[in-house]
């Protein structure tokens, strides 16, 4: 019963209104939801060039400890994706986490290679975690997991075998040589058993630095294939 008045009060002092039409009531309205067709972002992780799923292109391999990375969406500043992640991950809507399964739902899964993968999302240092209530890619990869548990495939959620050892600055107000440095020897494997596949899970792919520095300690640790998975590419 609390929890439910406090739910109420939330609504009516913090009312939430579709980030694409502006009607009251949630998050990405229905009529807006159907609309949206989910367009694989498949390029290489390091130069970009457009890969047939997503693979690092073959001038770049030897640059890269991912094989490859897909995206949901492209990541544009004013999109409806761009400012639900914004909400998700500055302004403390925690709530969001109820709504990315309608999101996820969409997938075709077949399209993605990862059958027999070992999901591990990008950890947050302990400190970043406390500050923002929540790890948004623990948040996503739970959802991308179930996702690809009913249909059929086969994969393992594994949230503690990757951890961050450096509280660092936000990737966001970094250059590209800086987000590079920030995160240098910012993770490091903590698992019992090493998987031999690995789909590491984050909100926003960049530059891909925080993906490769993960990837690397990954590979170190004895993992053979590494893919980023993200809701958004940059």
């Amino acid at each position: 019963m609390l929890k439910e008045a406090l739910a109420l009060i939330k609504e009516i002092l913090f009312p939430i209104f579709c980030v694409e039409c502006g009607a009251e009531g949630e998050w990405w309205c229905r009529e807006c939801l159907q609309k949206i067709k989910i367009n694989y972002i498949n390029g290489c992780p390091v130069c970009g060039v457009k890969t047939s799923r997503g693979e690092v292109c073959e001038k770049c391999r030897a640059n890269s400890f991912l094989n490859g990375v897909v995206a949901l969406f492209n990541y544009r500043e004013n999109d409806p994706i761009a400012k639900l992640i914004k909400q998700f991950k500055y302004n403390f809507a925690g709530d969001l986490k109820n709504f990315w399964p309608k999101i996820i739902q969409k997938i075709n899964n077949n399209f993605l290679p990862w059958d027999n993968f070992t999901i591990i999302p990008i950890p947050l240092h302990a400190r970043r975690q406390r500050e923002r209530g929540f790890n948004q890619a623990e948040v996503l990869a739970q959802v991308f997991a179930d996702n690809l548990k009913t249909q059929g495939f086969s994969c393992v959620l594994n949230n503690k075998a990757l951890g961050r050892t450096r509280y660092t600055l936000q990737q966001a107000r970094l250059s590209k040589e800086e987000r590079h440095r920030n995160l240098l020897n910012a993770f490091v494997w903590r698992g019992q058993i090493v998987p031999e596949r690995v789909v590491l899970v984050d909100d926003v792919f960049t530059t891909g630095a925080t993906m490769q520095e993960a990837a690397k300690v990954l590979k170190q640790a004895g993992v053979k294939e590494v893919w980023g998975l993200a809701l958004a590419r940059d």
